[in-house]
C-alpha cells in the first residue's frame, strides 16, 4: 500500500514545502517561493527556469494583472518594475495563488491497482453503510405513518358515529353511507400522497447534494414507480382495512343508540 500511494501537485509547483504557507520562512526563501510561482526569464535575474504561471503559457503582463487587477485597466511602463512591486506583498499574492487550490500544495493520487482497490472497497464500504442507514430510516418512517393512519382512521370512523346513524335513519343504504364518508377523505389522502412525492424526491436530492459536497460520494439514491405505486397501495390498504372494520362495528349498533350515546 505504501509503495502505491503518491502525491501530486495540483497546481504545477513541486517545492520541498508541503504547504504554501511562507510565514515561517526567511526571506530569501519567501523571494524564490514567489519567483517560483509568478517569475519568468524576463522579471527574475539570472534565471533560467520560469515560474509556475509562466510555463502554464501566461505572460508576464497576465501575471502581473493577475496579481494586481489595477494593471488591467492601466498596463504597467517597465514590467520588470511592476514585478518587483508585486514582490514586495509577496504572502498576500501567494495565498491568491493558493485558493485556486484550495491551499493544498499536494493531494495524494492513486497510481496503481491496488490502491485505486482500496479506494473503491472504502468508497463502497461507505455507500453501502449509507445505503443500510437510509432504508432503515425509510422503514421506521414508513412504520410510524402506518401507525398514524391506522388511528386517524379510527377517530375519523369513531367521530362520525352520530352522521353514520342520522344517515340510517333517513334512509341511506350501507353502500350510499360508505360513498359519501369515504368519499369525504379519500381525495385528502390521494392529495397527500401528491404533495408527497415531490418532497420525497427533493429530500434525496438534497441528501445527495450534501454526501457529494462534504465526503465526495455520489450514491444513485432513485425512486421508481414501483415504489411509488407500492406505497400508495400500502397505505389505501390500510386506510380501508383499518375503516372498513371500525364500519363494520359501528354498524352492528343501532342507529337509535348511537344517537342516545349508548
Amino acid at each position: 500500500m505504501i509503495s502505491s500511494a503518491g502525491l501530486y501537485s495540483t497546481s504545477g509547483y513541486w517545492p520541498a514545502s508541503g504547504t504554501f504557507d511562507v510565514k515561517n520562512l526567511n526571506e530569501k526563501n519567501k523571494k524564490e517561493f514567489f519567483d517560483a510561482l509568478f517569475g519568468s526569464t524576463n522579471t527574475v535575474a539570472n534565471s533560467t527556469v520560469p515560474g509556475v504561471m509562466s510555463r502554464l503559457g501566461y505572460s508576464d503582463l497576465q501575471i502581473l494583472q493577475f496579481l494586481n487587477p489595477e494593471y488591467l485597466n492601466t498596463p504597467p511602463t517597465n514590467i520588470k518594475e511592476a514585478y518587483e512591486t508585486e514582490k514586495e506583498k509577496l504572502e498576500v499574492n501567494i495565498n491568491k495563488f493558493a485558493q485556486i487550490f484550495d491551499d493544498k500544495l499536494y493531494v495524494p493520487f492513486a497510481s496503481t491497482v491496488d490502491s485505486k482497490e482500496i479506494e473503491v472497497a472504502f468508497t463502497m464500504g461507505v455507500a453501502k453503510t449509507v445505503q443500510i442507514v437510509v432504508t432503515l430510516i425509510t422503514i421506521l418512517t414508513f412504520i410510524v405513518a402506518i401507525v398514524i393512519l391506522i388511528i386517524i382512521s379510527t377517530i375519523l370512523i369513531s367521530e362520525n358515529e352520530k352522521n353514520i346513524a342520522i344517515w340510517s335513519i333517513l334512509g341511506y343504504t350501507k353502500r350510499e353511507k360508505a360513498q359519501m364518508f369515504f368519499g369525504i377523505y379519500v381525495p385528502f389522502i390521494l392529495l397527500s400522497i401528491l404533495i408527497a412525492l415531490p418532497l420525497a424526491f427533493a429530500m434525496m436530492a438534497v441528501f445527495s447534494l450534501f454526501l457529494t459536497t462534504a465526503a465526495s460520494i455520489a450514491i444513485p439514491l432513485t425512486l421508481t414507480a414501483f415504489n411509488v405505486f407500492a406505497t400508495i397501495g400500502v397505505v389505501l390498504g390500510v386506510f380501508f382495512l383499518t375503516s372498513i372494520a371500525s364500519w363494520i362495528s359501528i354498524n352492528k349498533i343501532k342507529a337509535i343508540d348511537l344517537l342516545k350515546g349508548k
